[in-house]
């Protein structure tokens, strides 16, 4: 996998799944904190683990689950915001929990398109589905299955909120699938902002972030990218809908198999705000920093 500069990329890895004999601490808090500069919400971080009792015994003998999230807290009664937080709290929490399970369901036996799936209840059934394989495969071969999520907060300002969800899983074979996904979210008509929301020019910009791919992999502009590994119907770099802007500037991810196999890895592309100049729409070039 290639990370590039200033990437924005981390996987929390694993603390793990405990069926029946489940520890949970997802009413637990920690850390309460809020990210610096102009922050108008305050956060507070959450965990659960669930690991299947085998795992204190046998490493590879073992399923686990770690989840590691955030929530927004109602502000002090003195906090001066101008937030309409009634709205916006429920409305970002929502996004978080709905972050959460996406990752999960993808990865859980019949839990695909069931919407009133609980955290726990997919914690349960990848365990259940860790047993259901190693019961087929008669117990040979010991393996370890982990399922890592983390929903942290990329960067927050009065206007929007950029949240990020990492996930690390492994449920044997070659490799891990290791994703991370951007979700940015408007504070004051809380909504899910798109590129075009933001962008002003996103033809221009799909052009800057193909040229800075073609630099990271020293790919001439007269060089076809299928001819270079990227798997795509033409010639051309979509522009992803994976992004957020953060201090540093726009940063956009390609997921494995988004635009390449999975050999090639995640592409994280970050462009710093000297490169963005003139296509952000007016307000959000004002909010962003």
């Amino acid at each position: 996998m290639r990370i590039f500069s200033p990437v924005i990329l981390y996987v929390s890895l694993f603390s793990l799944v405990g069926l029946y004999s489940c520890t949970t601490d997802s009413q637990r808090t920690s850390t309460l904190y809020t990210i610096p500069q102009k922050d108008t919400l305050l956060f507070t971080s959450k965990a659960f683990n669930l690991s299947l009792p085998s795992c204190k015994e046998d490493s590879n003998n073992c399923a686990t689950v770690s989840i590691r999230w955030v929530e927004v807290q109602k502000p002090n009664v003195n906090t001066r915001t101008n937030l309409s937080n009634k709205r916006v709290i429920p409305f970002i929490n929502s996004a978080v929990h709905k972050a959460i399970l996406e990752n999960l369901r993808w990865d859980v036996t019949n839990f695909q398109d069931n919407d009133s799936a609980s955290m726990e209840s997919l914690a349960k059934a990848f365990l259940n589905d860790y047993l259901r394989d190693r019961s087929e495969a008669n117990n040979t071969d010991p393996i370890q299955w982990n399922c890592s999520i983390e929903v942290s907060v990329e960067h927050n300002t009065q206007h929007f909120i950029a949240l990020r969800s990492s996930s690390y899983i492994y449920t044997g074979g070659a490799h891990p699938l290791q994703t991370t996904n951007y979700y940015v979210i408007a504070t004051h008509n809380p909504r899910f902002l798109t590129l075009q929301d933001m962008v002003k020019d996103t033809a221009n910009l799909r052009t800057i972030v193909e040229m800075e791919l073609r630099r990271m992999y020293d790919i001439p502009i007269h060089q076809d990218l299928r001819n270079n590994g990227f798997m795509l119907s033409e010639n051309s770099l979509p522009l992803t809908s994976n992004f957020a802007f953060t201090r540093n500037g726009l940063t956009l991810v390609y997921n494995p198999y988004d635009i390449s196999p999975y050999s090639m890895g995640m592409h994280t592309i970050q462009l710093p705000y000297q490169a963005l100049a003139g296509l952000l729409r007016r307000d959000i070039a004002q909010s962003v920093r």
